[in-house]
């Protein structure tokens, strides 16, 4: 679990072209003790996954930790916009079968 933890964290710095070095160099950090402990040879530290998360706030805990989701937080409006849309189709699927249901008696007189 650890180790996929420090995958992800490897994962998203290099997506966002940092590394250990800018991490430590921006919170006044021992550079080798954060290089060590992303890079897999020393323990992940709680106080480390808390700079990653404050120096990328746009970062996903629940992704980070657990590989659930994206890496990039969801806004409320886009969660609400993909909730609409899977509504609309939930809702064009439903009157698409009580339409079927409703024609049934019809059908089954017509031999349908």
């Amino acid at each position: 679990m650890e180790t996929d933890v420090k995958s992800r964290i490897k994962e998203y710095l290099k997506a966002k072209g940092a590394n250990p070095s800018k991490v430590a160099a921006r919170y006044s950090v021992n550079q080798k003790t954060l290089s060590s402990q992303i890079n897999g040879v020393t323990t992940l530290s709680a106080s480390t996954i808390l700079l990653i998360l404050d120096m990328f706030p746009e970062l996903s805990s629940e992704w980070l930790l657990r590989g659930i989701g994206s890496p990039e937080k969801v806004e409320l409006s886009d969660r609400v916009d993909i909730l609409e849309n899977k509504y609309e189709r939930l809702m064009d699927k439903f009157n698409e079968a009580f339409g079927e249901v409703k024609d049934f008696p019809e059908r089954r007189k017509k031999g349908a």
